[in-house]
């Protein structure tokens, strides 16, 4: 899977009209299976013979990428651009949409919804016997530290003996939960993530997280008290729903963040038009969009001026020659571009009626 850095990479590419072919194959998907497509585009094209001649010199070098890259569990994706000499491809790690897409840029919107959804985050599974630490990026589990914690169960004594053994126990669990906090502050150092979750035995966790740093306290995006002893399929079905709950919270108080913004006149803009012309202007921080949502933008032929809708001619050139274009592809694109962000959400009802994609500004 393309990383977010080689992402950022692929935004700044940018071919003459549709110069570019983005591929995203299954893992038993023969190529055949887009001759229909294949042949659609070719009529489409058959007016245009700069295009025409890109998309079959594409086709050829992503039939050669085919033979000597073989998809893996998840599939492949390749993008190339015959007019740059330029080819890349890329094991996907998820389940994603078959498709064939032509574009004067690559077609990267399907990773960076990955990317969102799967940005990285940092488990702790913690009860009073030993605690491990995971890191999970782009959905894939690194068991990062393991701690043991031998930490005594409680027991019924009387008189002094009880308090000399409660203090003892007190005591390992302090430091269990301080060499636990410590592994995770050295994951920290050497690895971002923006989330933390807490999963194992009630007495662990309670402890752990009067141990945390402020700065990994705020991270912490879920809590929940499991049984360590059941199946590992169990316990991170349990994990990803944790994550997934957090990855909701996110969305909606980003939306919070750009609705409050908006409406008091802060740096914030909301609506297709105005978040382009503000991601054209490097001015984006943030900007979050309904993941449903499916509008078209057009591009000018002649300048490759982007526009959120078709107008009569050109707002930069004055040619009245377009061809549509995915907006929210083209608007990633220049968010990755600019290092600022994207978010793609669950369907936000208050978000849809203002356009369904806004924006925090940094001016």
């Amino acid at each position: 899977m393309f990383n977010q850095t080689q992402l950022r990479q692929l935004s700044e590419l940018s071919g003459p009209e549709r110069a570019f072919a983005t591929l995203y194959i299954g893992p038993d998907t023969k190529f055949s299976a887009f001759n229909k497509r294949i042949e659609d585009i070719r009529g489409i094209l058959a007016g245009n013979t700069a295009e025409l001649e890109y998309f079959e010199e594409n086709l050829k070098i992503i039939e050669q990428y085919l033979d000597s890259h073989k998809p893996g569990s998840y599939g492949l994706c390749v993008v190339v651009c015959w007019a740059l000499d330029f080819v890349t491809g890329t094991q996907l790690e998820k389940e994603m949409p078959q498709l064939l897409r032509v574009g004067s840029s690559p077609y990267i919107r399907p990773m960076a919804e990955f990317h969102d959804e799967y940005e990285n985050f940092a488990v702790v599974m913690a009860d009073n016997s030993d605690a491990h630490i995971f890191l999970v990026t782009a959905a894939t589990v690194a068991d990062e530290a393991s701690i043991d914690g031998n930490v005594k169960n409680h027991v019924r004594k009387g008189g002094w003996s009880q308090k000399r053994y409660q203090r003892r126990r007190d005591n390992q669990l302090l430091h269990y939960a301080k060499e636990i906090n410590q592994q995770l502050g050295e994951l920290g150092k050497v690895h971002s993530f923006r989330r933390v979750l807490l999963v194992g035995s009630d007495e662990t966790l309670n402890e752990i997280r009067r141990e945390f740093e402020p700065s990994v306290s705020e991270k912490i995006a879920g809590i929940k008290v499991l049984d360590l002893g059941r199946s590992d399929d169990e316990l991170w079905e349990e994990i990803y729903t944790l994550h997934f709950a957090g990855e909701r919270q996110s969305e909606q108080e980003l939306w919070q963040s750009i609705r409050e913004e908006y409406l008091s006149g802060g740096p914030a803009v909301a609506g297709a038009h105005d978040v382009l012309q503000a991601a054209m202007e490097g001015r984006v921080y943030r900007a979050i969009v309904n993941r449903n949502a499916d509008f078209k933008g057009v591009q000018c032929s002649d300048c490759e001026h982007l526009m959120a809708a078709r107008t009569e001619s050109c707002l930069q050139c004055g040619s009245t020659v377009f061809f549509p274009v995915d907006f929210v592809n083209k608007v990633t694109t220049l968010l990755y571009n600019t290092g600022a962000s994207i978010d793609f959400a669950d369907p936000i009802a208050e978000l849809r009626q203002v356009g369904n994609i806004a924006a925090l500004t940094r001016y």
